[in-house]
């Protein structure tokens, strides 16, 4: 009777041992692809962080760009106005290709 008692525990050490090691890989693997996200989140926030900087200069460069070419029609407010409209679709387009 001890020896069946026995014999029954230890199997079921093992299957615990078995369900332990699998456990443990498990475990291994999923922080590893909570590592990977994290490390994809911080490069999302400093391509945002980037594209609404851009954003903040492309504006600034189109309202002066405006502005120079309303009061002067000069060339360095058009030259101005295309740079703010090429920052504004850079910056807009660096949050779209993120997204994927």
């Amino acid at each position: 009777m001890y020896q069946r008692l026995a014999a029954s525990l230890g199997e079921e050490l093992t299957y615990a041992r078995e369900d332990q090691v699998k456990a443990t890989a498990e475990l291994a693997r999923q922080e590893g692809a909570i590592s990977a996200l994290k490390h994809r989140l911080q490069v999302t926030r400093r391509l945002q962080l980037l594209a609404g900087l851009m954003s903040l200069v492309g504006a600034t460069l189109i309202g002066f760009g405006v502005n120079y070419v309303t009061d002067n029609k000069t060339s360095p407010g058009w030259t101005m106005l295309g740079l703010g409209i090429a920052l504004q679709v850079i910056a807009l387009g660096a949050n779209l290709v993120d997204r994927e």
